[in-house]
């Protein structure tokens, strides 16, 4: 991967990777780049030892790296992208392979965890939008909406015994003279004694 304009090596400092919220513990080794799309972070892990997912069998055997592409907009002057190097293991006991514990998202998502949890915050302001929220972190309107659905519950409340609807304005506007009412009523019948 060749850089479109400028690069940062940054091996032994730490605070770099703190202002994308990165632990640095685990990380081998990271180059900064920044092209026209945003800001890439390339990573790789350290090599740690890993637990098969089907027998439980630690390994360390290492058969080949994937790069992943992950979208991490913790800054938000500009999108920030992860470029993680993974490593896909092989298990000596049952010969299946399988990816390294992933710390920057949630299963097989491209959208870092702390873009989630920055855009469900930001979610919980009654002023924002799912464009707002979007827009400031660099990603589609309709994927604000799948992460809100994902990991919102919201139950619908029951309906009232009463509703009552005591007052409704229509503009006096030439234009668009026309109300619209829907009444629709739950009572058992219409007998005089009943309401």
């Amino acid at each position: 991967m060749k850089p479109d304009t400028n690069t940062m090596s940054t091996d032994h400092n730490s605070d770099v990777l703190k202002i994308f919220g990165i632990d640095s513990n685990i990380i081998e080794h990271y180059d900064i780049f920044h092209r026209k799309d945003g800001v890439h972070i390339i990573l790789k892990l350290i090599n740690r030892e890993q637990r098969c997912p089907v027998c439980q069998t630690r390994t360390t055997k290492v058969v080949n790296y994937i790069d992943k592409k992950i979208k991490h907009s913790v800054v938000s002057t500009s999108s920030c992208f992860i470029d993680y190097h993974a490593r896909r293991y092989r298990c000596p006991a049952c010969n299946k392979t399988f990816y390294e514990s992933n710390p920057f998202t949630f299963g097989t998502e491209r959208i870092s965890s702390a873009t989630v949890y920055s855009v469900l915050q930001d979610l919980k302001k009654p002023f924002e939008t799912f464009k707002s929220v979007g827009e400031r972190y660099h990603i589609s309107t309709n994927t604000v909406i799948n992460i809100f659905d994902r990991y919102i519950s919201t139950p619908r409340l029951p309906m009232p015994s009463v509703l009552s609807i005591d007052e409704v304005y229509v503009p006096t506007d030439d234009r668009n003279k026309y109300l619209c009412w829907i009444g629709y009523t739950l009572l058992d019948n219409s007998k005089e004694n009943c309401l």
